[in-house]
């Protein structure tokens, strides 16, 4: 995270999360003054089911062979 953005947080500042067209997201911290200090753009990780995570090895398996 960016610096300013660490210390914000280290100094009691209020984080909150913005939503970002296509599925990313970023955090702010605002600090006592009210002064905005962004954080890093995140993306969204897919969840997957266990199924998917069974069907997904089965496949690695069946190109190995």
């Amino acid at each position: 995270m960016p610096a300013a953005f660490d210390k914000c947080v280290k100094d009691g500042g209020k984080v909150v999360t913005l939503k970002i067209p296509k599925d990313r997201y970023m955090y702010v911290c605002y600090d006592k003054k009210g002064n905005s200090h962004p954080g890093e753009v995140h993306t969204k990780k897919k969840a997957t089911s266990v199924l998917e995570d069974i069907q997904n090895i089965l496949e690695k398996l069946v190109e190995r062979s």
